[in-house]
């Protein structure tokens, strides 16, 4: 039982010992790659406002229709 114990540890170790290099490995890549990941979230953000704004301007139109076709 203690053999089986002691494999089951060396086996979650051992993966854990790859998730973590694996992790270095991409983060590295992704260093040298010369991704900036704040200023992709910034461009995120400002295409998510716009997209807002202009489904406000669609949403708006269709109400204006409706009232100028219900009359």
């Amino acid at each position: 039982m203690i053999a089986a114990v002691a494999t089951d540890r060396l086996s979650v170790e051992t993966d854990a010992g790859f998730a973590a290099a694996r992790a270095s490995a991409l983060q590295g890549l992704e260093r040298a790659a010369g991704v900036d990941t704040d200023r992709e979230l910034q461009s995120l953000l400002l295409v998510e406002k716009a997209f807002a704004a202009n489904a406000k301007v669609i949403q708006t139109t269709d109400e204006m229709l409706q009232i100028l076709l219900g009359m």
